[in-house]
């Protein structure tokens, strides 16, 4: 059985991982559960910072509509992390 980043049993669940975008280090933290295929948004802490990816158009973004190349970067790397 695969374990997503929802379940109560993922070694991932609160992992930090660290993103590069624009050659700047990030570390993100996912907040939301059930991170799957099909999700149009969901919760992430950003460097200490609560903020929410969307999708919109068939790209990711903020919802405050600010930095949409680091919104990709961390969608890339949660999507491959999570195998979503």
């Amino acid at each position: 059985m695969e374990t997503s980043a929802g379940d109560a049993q993922s070694p991932f669940k609160r992992m930090p991982l660290r993103v590069t975008a624009n050659g700047k280090d990030h570390t993100v933290l996912l907040l939301s559960e059930g991170l799957q295929k099909g999700i149009k948004e969901f919760q992430i802490l950003l460097d200490g910072i609560p903020r929410t990816l969307v999708l919109k158009e068939g790209c990711w973004g903020f919802s405050d509509g600010t930095e949409n190349g680091l919104a990709r970067a961390i969608w890339n790397t949660l999507s491959l992390r999570y195998r979503v």
